[in-house]
């Protein structure tokens, strides 16, 4: 039988959870709706993908809430968590999970940028932004476990307690970035390399070309952030303690 506390702190955590979801979705829809102005390509089918990546964010938030609890049996190491039971079955969910997500964003932002083209059988294109929705999703599940140890602190912090989640978000995003920009280096070269290997320089495949990079570049910075924002804004929200009235009522 939940005591009354208990109960209180599970409704007001799905609130918590609601509110952060609805954050980081309203955000993204107005960061990618500035780089659809950029890309001068405001059409009903774009503002259709920048609603889907929006909500995708927002999904990963949901499964951040569900699955990194403070509920510990390593508490005085986090870290060590994903070798236990739970932790590896919490741990195979994020990764499953960021990869599907990752891949949806990506390919979304495939067609916000424009990069496929129609009635082409073998796109390149297609195959690089899935790769990088596979790969950024898997690194972003690597940065959750060892940057993060899937871990949120629930009801810990003092209301009044200032946080510089903000700050640190910012740092977190620069370091994710330039990880991922790394990555992409190795993506391009990989997908390049295979579709070389396979067809040659056969017109029938459709080329990512490579003044493309400068396009997909702002696409990685942002997923890089929100990557970090959904993470830090969600762990943010949930640690702040519950008022004292809110505990006695």
């Amino acid at each position: 039988m939940d005591t009354p506390i208990q109960i209180q702190k599970r409704k007001e955590g799905y609130k918590r959870v609601i509110f952060c979801s609805t954050k980081v979705i309203i955000i993204n829809i107005i960061v990618n709706g500035i780089l659809l102005i950029l890309y001068n390509s405001i059409t009903k089918r774009n503002i259709t993908s920048i609603i889907i990546i929006s909500i995708t964010n927002g999904i990963n938030v949901i499964i951040l809430h569900w699955k990194c609890t403070d509920n510990k049996i390593f508490s005085d190491e986090p870290g060590l968590y994903f070798i236990t039971k739970r932790g590896l079955n919490c741990l195979i969910t994020i990764v499953i999970s960021s990869i599907v997500l990752g891949i949806i964003s990506f390919y979304e932002y495939g067609l916000l940028a424009q990069y496929y083209i129609e009635n082409t059988l073998i796109d390149e294109s297609v195959t690089l932004m899935i790769h990088c929705g596979i790969y950024y999703g898997l690194s972003s599940s690597i940065f959750y476990l060892f940057l993060d140890r899937l871990y949120i602190p629930y009801y810990s912090v003092l209301p009044e307690t200032k946080s510089n989640w903000i700050q640190q978000t910012l740092r977190q995003s620069i370091i994710t970035f330039i990880c991922n920009l790394f990555i992409f280096v190795f993506i391009i070269f990989t997908v390049k390399m295979y579709y070389l290997m396979m067809y040659g320089f056969q017109p029938i495949v459709s080329r990512f070309s490579f003044s493309n990079i400068f396009t997909l570049i702002p696409i990685i910075l942002i997923y890089s952030i929100f990557t970090r924002l959904s993470f830090n804004s969600l762990s943010e929200i949930m640690s702040i303690e519950l008022p004292l009235e809110d505990k006695f009522n």
